[in-house]
């Protein structure tokens, strides 16, 4: 072969659950106008908000794949586990039929367009296969008994343990209340999402460079007419209201067979099986770290750590908050600003205990 030749680019899906239901928050939150359907599996593969929160919960806090696995529906329903299909159906006015073809380039690339319920990425060693979190929590569980932490209080299995009471709490606490639970300060990409769904005209008439912006305001201004459009009305419906309607949408009942017939996969219904999705994913981020910090302080030999995180501010509070309301942890110090002005420059003085980290423990 000549060297100079370009290798030709391959692409490879890593068959990974991470990935499967990670991606779906990049193309809620960033790209909208792919499309990318969840609800499907959701309602053929699914078919229950119990059974959703029981499979989610031995995937990913604790639980072991087969255990996860053996939660689905998945015998006659392979056809729903693809989110994305490579092939493109398109009208042709010409024959007045539709015609099949390949995506083109210009069309985003989807690196994970089925679920893995076959040959998928496990935790190393483990037996029965879990994820990487779920092995997480597995080992925090079975650490030594007398491997404490905070101030030899709590052992690392009750921090494992509060850490998931924590997420599913905070999980039940959004999936009440998608949009009046989000958060304040970094949130707003859910409703976001929800108005381009289901109030596309509104969402096409107002500014929409800061989602935040969307969960404060009752009323946002018309970016073409005199009028303002009345955003506080609208909510977006809890998840256990959401799954149903995903359920009828799809022509199916948590009792029914599947069905293909009269199935119609709305803008509504699949931006609320993203959200649902993207609640239980985001909060597995947090509950994540908070087990990894465990883990990192329970492995060290020394008895003052400095763990650094370097998150987005959501996910660094919600660690922080963590520690502090649950393991008895004292914040002493919160360097910048929450908000920040649009023009203002996002510059830290540190103070001398960060340029000397000994000194934090002074």
């Amino acid at each position: 072969d000549d060297d100079n030749d370009e290798e030709e680019e391959t692409d490879f899906t890593f068959p990974s659950f991470e990935g499967f239901f990670g991606q779906n928050t990049d193309f809620l939150y960033y790209s909208p106008h792919v499309h990318l359907l969840y609800s499907p599996f959701l309602a053929k593969c699914v078919r229950s908000l119990f059974a959703w929160e029981t499979f989610f919960t031995n995937l990913f806090l604790g639980g072991t794949i087969p255990d996860a696995l053996s939660i689905l529906h998945l015998n006659g329903t392979k056809d729903h586990l693809y989110v994305r299909s490579p092939l493109l159906k398109i009208w042709n006015p010409d024959t007045s039929s539709y015609d099949f073809q390949h995506r083109d380039d210009g069309e985003h690339y989807i690196t994970y367009p089925f679920f893995p319920y076959i040959f998928y990425l496990t935790a190393q060693g483990t037996s029965p296969p879990r994820t990487w979190s779920s092995q997480l929590f597995a080992r925090l569980c079975t650490a030594e008994e007398n491997t404490k932490l905070v101030a030899g209080s709590k052992s690392c299995k009750d921090i494992a343990i509060a850490a998931r009471e924590w997420a599913l709490e905070s999980i039940q606490q959004h999936a009440k209340d998608p949009k009046g639970s989000d958060d304040p300060h970094c949130g707003g990409e859910w409703f976001e999402a929800f108005l381009r769904a289901e109030h596309r005209d509104i969402y096409d008439d107002i500014d929409l460079s800061d989602p935040t912006v969307l969960l404060r305001k009752k009323y946002m201004k018309s970016e073409s007419y005199g009028k303002k459009h009345n955003i506080g009305q609208i909510k977006i419906p809890p998840c256990k209201g959401g799954f149903q309607e995903i359920l009828e949408g799809l022509n199916n009942t948590e009792n029914a067979l599947p069905s293909s017939e009269n199935s119609i996969v709305t803008p509504r219904v699949e931006v609320m099986a993203k959200i649902l999705i993207d609640i239980w994913m985001s909060n597995l981020i947090d509950f994540s770290t908070v087990l990894k910090v465990a883990e990192i302080v329970s492995e060290s030999k020394n008895d003052k750590i400095v763990v650094v995180c370097y998150m987005g501010a959501a996910h660094t509070r919600a660690a922080s908050d963590f520690y502090t309301s649950r393991m008895g942890f004292k914040k002493k110090t919160f360097i910048g600003k929450v908000n920040w002005d649009e023009k203002e420059p996002h510059t830290l003085k540190l103070p001398s205990n960060l340029w000397n980290i000994p000194h934090l423990f002074k």
